[in-house]
């Protein structure tokens, strides 16, 4: 029997055009334009940036690939996700 590894990559706010619609979304909710939501998002990140795909999918390729035979039981996370806030409440914005 072959051995099983169990493996995840957990992405987060990765950049895509579905990040392109959340800004649009958050920067209709700030009051701001779509430049400066970006700026806010990408200040709460880590690195100050957002990852992109093929980030996501190097990592997956590996874990899915005989060089990882002996990784298991690991969760990748890519670019945590946060909760957006309004800057003068400090509350959790919500969905339209």
């Amino acid at each position: 029997m072959a051995p099983i590894t169990v493996n995840a990559g957990s992405p987060g706010f990765v950049e895509s055009h579905m990040a392109e619609e959340v800004r649009a979304h958050y920067a209709a909710i700030w009051g701001t334009d779509v430049a400066e939501a970006r700026r806010r998002i990408e200040e709460r990140r880590p690195h100050r940036s957002l990852c992109g795909a093929s980030e996501v999918s190097a990592l997956v390729g590996y874990l899915a690939s005989p060089a990882a035979s002996s990784v298991t039981d690991r969760r990748s996370t890519f670019a945590e996700a946060w909760a957006p806030t309004d800057a003068a409440t400090g509350q959790v914005c919500s969905k339209r």
